[in-house]
């Protein structure tokens, strides 16, 4: 929700901030149309950034401790912002680190839920990322409408801090617990997420499975990282094909994400309203998207173990498409001063809204826990890193350069652009993309093409049972 709040805010600030703020702590701020567009870029640069390292450090200090780390970060990152309005180094440097933290918390959240959830829930429990990060845009976008940009601001830093409150009582990940050998802690945890009646030693079992699928595992446990990094050459030569497909399909999936515009449409809500001449007002119109996006993420978390994440990722590349084309038509016959377009002053609110809400049935939350789902947990510790850090570079190349795209190339052009990417989603889900509903991690790697046989060896192999 936090980052929610992070990504949301740019499209009610950034207007007020060109336009001239006077902020509540007095002055008054006016910024670039050039120093809007890194405003709202910097926070996909941060992502990149904190992308990197956040699969290591996860490692190293553990899911639990870490993202509470982030928590704390991410309110230093709000204090930079709400009290340095009139300076907008301080500005970029907030939002610089609201990106980190949002980076490092996809790729660690992705690997907590995916841990500590069992097979027929890990879909619906994936989408709570989603559904919260959704929570979060629609949040800033309603308290940016009725207060104040200082007093919004603070806020959204209100969420940060609850987090900590509430996350500090919550257990580590029994697999962390184990590859970290604190055997009796990770039995108490698997008792904590599983009920004090569940099968400690079956889940042990997925466990030591899990940490000992694919060729990769001798670096899993390896717990210095001058190895991590000295190794990376050599670990590279010896992945499996297995392994190389399954990042290579999530990699092109989440670049397709980044840059389909619906998050250019979180990030510049009004402006685009603005542009389309709408019948709406702005405002009202940026609420109306968030309670659409809200709506769909929500369809999302009930039909994502029932209908399958293919299913949903075509019908979402789909109707994104066909909405995106409706909002093209209305644009075009609205620049020609067509009377009878003028009376329809409704179809950009809608169009846009359907667009921003069908991402959220589907293209919006499935990548993030497909790709801890389709990826062997000891690559996940280089690969989700690396994917992440690809996408944030496409989120943040497309942010920053939208409002100039806008200007050389068009409204309408920019977003036919936004068609051709949706397209290639479809294709990749329809010829590419494998079924993960209820599947367990083995039978995943099996419609990825593993060999049954080192399946088998890794199922019948023995618990590794550690002592404190």
């Amino acid at each position: 929700m936090g980052t929610g709040c992070a990504g949301g805010w740019t499209a009610a600030a950034v207007p007020l901030l060109m336009n001239g703020l006077a902020s509540d702590l007095g002055g008054i701020i006016t910024v670039s149309e050039e120093e809007a567009s890194w405003i709202t870029s910097l926070l996909n640069l941060g992502s990149l950034v904190g992308s990197l390292p956040a699969g290591q450090l996860s490692y190293q200090f553990g899911r639990r401790k870490f993202l509470l780390y982030l928590g704390v970060l991410m309110i230093f990152a709000w204090l930079l912002i709400i009290y340095n309005f009139n300076n907008v180094g301080l500005i970029y440097l907030g939002r610089f680190i609201c990106g980190f933290v949002a980076g490092a918390v996809c790729i660690t959240l992705a690997m907590y839920t995916n841990e500590v959830c069992s097979d027929p829930i890990r879909g619906r429990s994936g989408c709570f990322y989603d559904m919260m990060q959704v929570f979060g845009i629609l949040f800033v976008y309603i308290v940016t409408a009725s207060f104040s940009l200082y007093w919004a601001s603070n806020l959204c830093m209100l969420i940060p801090t609850i987090f900590l409150c509430t996350f500090y009582w919550m257990p580590e990940s029994p697999l962390c617990l184990v590859k970290q050998r604190r055997q009796l802690e990770a039995i108490d945890s698997i008792r904590w997420f599983h009920g004090e009646d569940c099968d400690v030693e079956k889940q042990l079992a997925r466990i030591n499975m899990a940490l000992l699928e694919g060729k990769e595992n001798e670096l899993y446990y390896n717990d210095e990282p001058s190895y991590y990094w000295t190794s990376t050459l050599q670990f590279f030569r010896g992945l499996s094909k297995n392994t190389i497909r399954s990042f290579l399909l999530i990699l092109f999936l989440f670049i397709i994400q980044r840059s389909c515009g619906a998050p250019i449409v979180v990030y510049y809500t009004v402006d685009i309203f603005d542009a389309a001449h709408s019948s709406v007002s702005s405002t009202a119109a940026t609420v109306y998207t968030g309670v659409a996006q809200l709506i769909f993420t929500s369809l999302s978390f009930s039909f994502i173990d029932t209908l399958g994440r293919r299913i949903l990722l075509i019908f979402s590349f789909g109707t994104m498409i066909a909405s995106l084309l409706v909002f093209i038509v209305y644009i075009h016959f609205a620049s020609l001063g067509n009377d009878l377009v003028a009376s329809f002053g409704w179809i950009p609110v809608l169009s846009i809204s359907v667009f921003v809400g069908i991402f959220r049935l589907g293209v919006g939350p499935i990548p993030w826990f497909m790709c801890a789902e389709l990826i062997p947990t000891e690559a996940q510790r280089w690969a989700l890193p690396a994917i992440l850090f690809t996408a944030w570079g496409v989120a943040f190349l497309c942010s920053k350069t939208y409002l100039a795209a806008v200007d050389i190339f068009g409204f309408t052009n920019v977003f036919t652009f936004f068609i051709i990417v949706c397209s290639f989603g479809l294709l990749e889900t329809i010829f590419l993309l494998p079924e993960t509903k209820n599947k367990s991690r083995v039978q995943i790697q099996q419609d990825l093409g593993s060999e049954p046989s080192k399946l088998n060896t890794l199922i019948t192999k023995p618990v590794i049972i550690i002592e404190n």
